[in-house]
């Protein structure tokens, strides 16, 4: 076994290649998704957000979650059927993309309340 053949292997988990990137993509369908409802339900009257829909404002303001949904689509797909013992199909990947993304939008609500919280007893 040549060195690019095994690197590929350990990357993997021993799928094929195909598989993997067949999960990663069902993995961020599911994030997108997510982040698509939650930008049209946006509150349009609030100060950062602007009155009309603009795609680069879109882009700009969720690109680390992007980023976060990215390295979680990469752990999530390598290592599925050694943290839960199950094999991983497309529709565990598809739920995986949303609930972690569902997951950020809950801890970015509460971290806001809890700002509040704290500026409300100052």
């Amino acid at each position: 076994m040549n060195f690019l053949n095994e690197l590929t292997h350990h990357l993997t988990g021993g799928k094929s290649l195909a598989f993997s990137l067949a999960a990663f993509f069902f993995v961020l369908l599911g994030a997108v998704i997510n982040v698509l409802y939650d930008a049209q339900t946006r509150n349009a009257s609030g100060i950062d957000t602007p009155a009309r829909w603009n795609w680069q404002f879109f882009w700009h303001s969720n690109r680390w979650r992007f980023a976060l949904n990215l390295l979680m689509a990469m752990a999530v797909v390598r290592f599925f059927s050694e943290w839960t013992g199950k094999p991983l199909s497309m529709g565990y990947c598809f739920l995986t993309g949303i609930v972690f993304d569902a997951m950020f939008v809950v801890y970015r609500k509460l971290r806001r309340r809890i700002i509040n919280l704290f500026d409300n007893q100052s």
